[in-house]
């Protein structure tokens, strides 16, 4: 489960094969310079092993915590080398066991120990840049088919937080609400566990994260799927409407009684039988059975009414034009919709 939310999932990977290597070195130039004896210097190691995290992981997952015990899950280890009030010092502060006091020359078989053989080992940090020069400089090469991967928990924080700044170890902790004790940073042993942890909770937040953007887009794609569903249903009673209206406007219009009704007659009243623009005008409508009078406007402006003219007839009543068309029994009302 973790390597699948780290990215690492593989079909050809046993994930219960899969060992993690937090290492933390302090004081790691003093390697690089050859003077870990006289200057002192600390290495810390905490190991995780896979076969033992299923528990773990669900811990974490139903909090999104850490929980307190995880000494059961993580062994680890500090060891010092250099002067007695180095090893001293630095004792005080590990909080995760007993500091080992060993010879420089003994650090590559120390680390070698603490590591499982014959395992995928995934090789974690924070900020694991000088670390890795430090393991160089030991001669600790890890063979190319065993380590499976790098994980500095600097750059998995930027992309778990990309909005935030750069996380110090310090910062990360507080950020992942993970507890410790004064003046236990820069402690290796401490690091190293702390870096490990930090990784889990990477992980976990990350998983969080996942869920929640899964869950946002599963509700946005249901009420899109709503909506679309509500649009279609909507369109297909509209076009049932308008396949209604269009039938039954086309059924009326072979009706010769309907086509009689829309019929307004006109009489016209100066009695001279020819009708002329500006003559006066009786509509027998039948929508408001009762007569209007009205004044005529010849449109084509040839003064004179033929079949097929349009006439525009100012009706008093609501000082509203309508258009009519010619015919030889008179004037017949035409909605606008009918004449385009």
């Amino acid at each position: 489960m973790l390597l699948s939310l780290l990215g690492l999932s593989d079909d050809s990977t046993d994930t219960s094969d899969v060992v993690f290597v937090a290492i933390d070195f302090e004081n790691a130039e003093s390697i690089r310079k050859k003077t870990s004896s006289e200057e002192g210097c600390e290495i810390g190691i905490a190991v995780l092993d896979t076969g033992q995290l299923d528990d773990m992981i669900s811990a974490v997952s139903s909090t999104y915590n850490c929980p307190g015990n995880t000494e059961e899950f993580i062994a680890t280890y500090n060891f010092v080398t250099g002067p007695v009030e180095y090893l001293e010092r630095k004792s005080r502060s590990f909080l995760f066991g007993e500091t080992m006091r060993i010879n420089s020359e003994d650090m590559p078989e120390k680390i070698q120990s603490c590591i499982p053989q014959d395992r995928k080992i995934i090789l974690v940090g924070h900020g694991l840049d000088c670390d890795l020069i430090a393991l160089e400089a030991l001669n600790i090469d890890f063979e190319t088919d065993s380590l499976l991967s790098i994980m500095d928990t600097f750059w998995i924080a930027r992309q778990v937080f990309p909005s935030e700044r750069p996380y110090k170890l310090r910062r990360l902790l507080q950020k992942l609400r993970i507890d410790y004790p004064g003046g236990a940073l820069h402690c290796a042993g401490n690091d190293a566990n702390f870096s490990l942890r930090a990784l889990l909770l990477l992980a976990a937040r990350a998983c969080q994260r996942t869920h929640l953007r899964l869950t946002k887009e599963s509700k946005r794609a249901r009420r899109r799927e709503k909506r679309g569903r509500e649009k279609i249903l909507r369109k297909k009673e509209m076009d049932e409407i308008k396949r209604e209206r269009r039938e039954n406007r086309q059924a009326a219009r072979q009706d010769p009684q309907y086509r009689a009704q829309r019929a307004a007659q006109a009489e016209i009243l100066n009695g001279d039988g020819f009708l002329e623009e500006g003559d006066l005008l009786r509509l027998e409508d039948p929508w408001h059975n009762q007569g209007i009078v009205a004044t005529a406007e010849v449109q084509n402006n040839d003064g004179s009414l033929q079949e097929g003219d349009l006439r525009w007839v100012e009706t008093p009543w609501n000082c509203q034009g309508r258009d009519y068309v010619a015919r030889p029994w008179g004037l017949q009302w035409v909605m606008m919709h009918d004449q385009a």
